[in-house]
């Protein structure tokens, strides 16, 4: 998740909690609490990653933020270096969450690969996330306007 200790300086601080940094203002979560916390939202254009203990409510938090942002017509891409597929849509459908429905709608992606030990290699979507960059975001989950 961006903090504030990540910008640079003490301007970077009041620019993270502003939106004075970030280009176009800031995107809801849909959480309301978490909205006010960050006065607004995440940062519009900001990558945000979740991290914390096992079951404190990583996974929660970030597919509620993505289907939040489904029903306002954006895509979104759920990367898991723990988690497999299966089990996520699972515990989504649990919450309510049809995140098939929404992949077949073009407007969820889940992103996951396994070695053999059946642990999920990061530097695999690293690279791979490097050449995405490359080549450019595919149409489908390129930002709508």
């Amino acid at each position: 998740m961006t903090t504030p200790s990540s910008r640079t300086g003490v301007s970077g601080v009041d620019q993270f909690f502003t939106g004075k940094a970030g280009e176009g203002g800031r995107v809801r979560t849909g959480i309301a609490e978490l909205d006010q916390m960050l006065r607004g939202g995440f940062m519009k254009g900001d990558a945000v990653m979740v991290a914390g203990s096992a079951g404190c409510g990583k996974t929660t938090l970030a597919l509620q933020y993505l289907v939040n942002g489904a029903k306002l017509g954006e895509a979104g891409l759920y990367v898991t270096f723990e988690e497999m597929p299966d089990q996520i849509y699972r515990d989504a459908k649990n919450l309510g969450w049809d995140l098939r429905k929404l992949e077949e709608e073009s407007k969820f992606r889940i992103a996951a690969q396994t070695n053999s030990r059946g642990l999920v290699e990061p530097s695999c979507h690293v690279r791979e996330g490097k050449r995405a960059e490359e080549r450019g975001v595919p149409a489908d989950y390129a930002p709508q306007n």
